[in-house]
């Protein structure tokens, strides 16, 4: 799943609550797989687990993305340009995540389980961005408010982990801090013509 599938809905977000238009339409793909896997399943009375994480960041993360657009630009000294980067989120760890699907598949759920994935260590995106560009000493290199905000864009979009704790037994280890160090030391990103550009923070 992706919290793409809340659309507008702000707030610290629990499964099962309600989206709220506009849901961008790879929100209303996730959101739609997520209906017709539970249809299927209760139709069928086999279990679903459908791990629904947020803001999925690791080192060599490839694609327009924050994170990684944001890593390529500061990397090598060029000018990125964002929103004001005050929406509150929640970026969760690729190592975070793989943890929680490896337990995952070790399950065998009765009826239908949807299970939020945080990092439950929220922070501005701008707080963000301003940790990477410091590692490469570029923060003459970002401007925000450069862009306007996305159409509805919720100030606060952060997950309740509560369920996926109880059911896997999960909890995030990596807070953002220590993840924005892992991405920036890992060297290893692709750029935009499919090379792979090496650099390291400082």
């Amino acid at each position: 799943g992706s919290a793409q599938e809340y659309g507008a809905k702000g707030g610290v977000l629990a499964e099962g609550v309600q989206p709220e238009e506009p849901l961008s339409p790879y929100g209303w793909a996730k959101r739609a797989t997520f209906e017709m896997a539970s249809s299927w399943s209760r139709r069928s009375g086999v279990g679903l687990l459908w791990l629904r994480p947020f803001i999925i960041y690791g080192p060599g993360q490839a694609g327009s993305m924050l994170v990684p657009y944001a890593v390529r630009q500061a990397m090598h000294g060029e000018r990125a340009e964002f929103t004001d980067g005050k929406q509150t989120r929640d970026f969760v760890y690729v190592d975070d995540v793989v943890e929680a699907f490896s337990r995952g598949l070790g399950q065998q759920p009765q009826g239908i389980h949807e299970l939020n994935l945080g990092s439950r260590d929220p922070v501005q995106v701008c707080d963000v961005l301003a940790a990477i560009a410091d590692q490469f000493q570029a923060r003459d290199n970002f401007h925000f408010g450069a862009k306007p905000r996305r159409l509805a864009e919720p100030d606060v979009q952060v997950a309740d982990c509560t369920r996926a704790e109880q059911v896997l037994g999960w909890t995030p280890q990596v807070g953002w801090r220590e993840g924005v160090r892992r991405i920036c030391d890992d060297g290893r990103w692709p750029m935009g013509d499919g090379r792979w550009a090496m650099g390291y923070g400082r």
